[in-house]
Order: structure tokens, then sequence, then C-alpha cells
């Protein structure tokens, strides 16, 4: 059922640009041109899409195949995924209003953005992963220093933390692990 689901899943590129397509006839039939700015919007999100690593799969593959890792691992208790993002909600009187979820939040006055996988290990411990696409070497935009600072926060307070590209980096990290 979820590769059903998959295949009629739009790319977001195809979604852009047929929304696109839709306000540009709609601005056309009202008699007036197409607004610039919502072109250049496209034209903003299709270059900070994230990437594709590359040997053609995504971060999100990635994180899939390092989570059923975890999973089956003696070590782990505990394996949570975190999404991040907004969404649009419309209540019952048919207000609107914007919901942030896993957002940057403050400790002591740094700010933080919590890691893609927190896992318990059987020792009670706790293990926070970030995941990165292949080829990812440091912290190189605010959003990723947050994560960095949320990975740092975690290893002071006796936490396991590390940021990874492969399910091969996750299981010599825990290797490394006493339980």
């Amino acid at each position: 059922m979820a590769a059903r689901r998959a295949a009629k899943r739009e790319d977001l590129r195809d979604t852009i640009a047929r929304n696109m397509r839709i306000l540009g006839a709609l601005a056309k039939s009202a008699g007036k041109p197409a607004p610039e700015l919502q072109r250049s919007l496209v034209m903003k999100a299709k270059r900070t899409m994230a990437p594709r690593v590359d040997d053609g799969t995504y971060e999100a593959t990635i994180q899939r195949d390092i989570i059923a890792f975890l999973r089956k691992h003696p070590k782990i208790a505990i394996v949570e995924r975190h999404n991040s993002g907004t969404a649009l909600e419309v209540d019952m009187r048919g207000q609107k209003r914007f919901i942030a979820y896993n957002t940057v939040f403050k400790v002591q006055g740094v700010r933080m953005r919590k890691s893609d996988i927190d896992c318990q290990l059987i020792n009670g411990k706790r293990l926070c992963i970030e995941v990165k696409r292949t080829g990812w070497t440091h912290p190189r935009n605010q959003r990723e220093i947050e994560q960095e600072n949320y990975i740092n926060h975690v290893l002071a307070a006796t936490g396991y933390a590390m940021f990874a590209t492969s399910v091969a980096e996750v299981e010599a990290y825990l290797g490394g692990i006493t339980v």
C-alpha cells in the first residue's frame, strides 16, 4: 500500500509548476498578468530543495535505512523519528493559522533544533542522530548550526549524539558504546 501511495505522490517541483500554471490562468481570466513575485518564489523553491545524493537517493531514504537498522539493533530500546516544518490548520469556525512543529528553541540563550532521530539505549541513555546527505562534512548554515548546538547539548548531558550520512557510520558509532 505504501508503494502505491508513493507512486501517486507528485514531485514537489511538479506541484509548484502545476500551481503556478493555475495561478497564471486565474490571473489571465481576470485580465491581469501573472504575479512576478510568485514566479520568483517558485525559482527560489527549486534552488533550495534538498538535493539528492550522488547515488540518486534522498536524505529521507538514508534516514529510513538508519531507522530500520536501529529498530533491529540489540543496544536500542526505543526509536523515534521527528518531523519538522509548518502546517496550515483550519478550525471549526473556518479560521486559519499556521502551526510550527519541531522548530527552534533556546536553552540558556543558545538556539537549538531537535535531531531527526531520537533513541533510548537499553541502559537508559539517550542517542540523537541528525541525518545528512552523503558527502556532507560540517554545518554550513544557521539550521545546521542549530542542529549542532542540540547535539552538543545532548553530549554535555552525558548522552550520545552524532551527525550521520550512512548506516555504516551509525553502526560504527554504536560499536563504540558500551551498555
